[in-house]
């Protein structure tokens, strides 16, 4: 009977002897009737062999990971978000302040910027950057987007930022947002 698949009726009797569903699902045991002597895999299962965690465990284990990766993943994706003037939109819409949105401004390019690496970040965030006519150390970046006003009317959320060249800085940075109706 050694190394023989059991029949339908000693499955049927392994089964009524399994008292725990993870019985069944230990790989490496097999439950063995013998002249009506159910060995089971109950009297191992408290082995140090016993290597199948429960369920309760499982579940525990699962909950612990979880908890601790969503502060990791805020924090990753807070330190990775880059600085964009559809967030900056998106943010004057949420908090209706206007300076909020400078300070986040000035989070991403603040005072003392190399004032060529400004104008690089602004583009970069979605913005089109030009000289002043008529005064050479000064730059301005705009950004126009679609938004929609009182839910239904279509109108532009235009963004300018103002730099001021100064020893080769940024320096006295301004930002002004203007809704066009058309």
């Amino acid at each position: 009977m050694k190394g023989t698949w059991p029949t339908a009726k000693q499955g049927t009797a392994a089964l009524a002897a399994a008292d725990h569903p993870t019985d069944l699902l230990i790989p490496d045991r097999k439950i063995m009737h013998y002249a009506n002597q159910a060995y089971s895999v109950r009297t191992m299962r408290h082995s140090p062999r016993a290597d199948v965690p429960t369920m309760r465990s499982c579940k525990f284990i699962s909950a612990i990971l979880m908890l601790s990766a969503v502060p990791a993943a805020h924090a990753e994706a807070s330190a990775t978000r880059s600085f964009t003037f559809e967030g900056l939109e998106s943010d004057y819409q949420w908090y209706g302040d206007m300076q909020h949105a400078k300070a986040s401004l000035l989070q991403a390019v603040p005072i003392g910027t190399s004032f060529w690496g400004a104008l690089e970040m602004l583009e970069k965030a979605g913005a089109r950057c030009s000289g002043v006519a008529g005064d050479p150390r000064s730059a301005r970046c705009s950004n126009a987007q679609r938004i929609t006003i009182n839910d239904y009317y279509p109108a532009d959320a235009i963004w300018t930022v103002a730099l001021h060249l100064e020893d080769g800085k940024a320096d006295n940075i301004t930002v002004t947002r203007d809704v066009d109706e058309r």
